[in-house]
């Protein structure tokens, strides 16, 4: 499974050598996957990307993770609070409207790898 600086390594040496392989585009592609189906974790950096309550691009360390009821009065949602450096409040926001910072960082660069190679990785 590739990590993060491999990734990074990967993308390097494409951006020199002008090709990837295809073990690293498959490996490319399983780590992506993978990502998407992980869920965050305690401890995980992470950005507000829609909202209205946490103002968007706050970006935060998770410290808190619970499923709760909606608050459209239906079903249930993860919500999450995160610390942010500057604050002493911590921020409460659903899963679903934050991001992983180095997940941003990830998709940048395997969309260099998609302009640059024609082949098609995200979704």
């Amino acid at each position: 499974m590739l990590h993060r600086f491999q990734l990074e390594d990967t993308v390097r040496s494409f951006i020199r050598e002008g090709n990837i392989s295809e073990q690293q585009y498959a490996e490319l592609k399983k780590y992506l996957e993978y990502i998407r189906k992980n869920p965050v974790q305690r401890g995980d950096t992470v950005v507000a990307i829609r909202g209205r309550k946490v103002k968007k691009g706050t970006v935060g360390e998770i410290f808190w993770m619970k499923e709760m009821p909606s608050y459209r009065g239906y079903g249930m949602e993860k919500r999450i609070g995160i610390r942010v450096k500057d604050s002493t409040e911590p921020q409460w926001i659903t899963l679903d409207n934050v991001s992983l910072v180095v997940l941003v960082a990830e998709v940048q660069l395997v969309e260099q790898i998609e302009e640059a190679t024609g082949l098609k990785i995200l979704p």
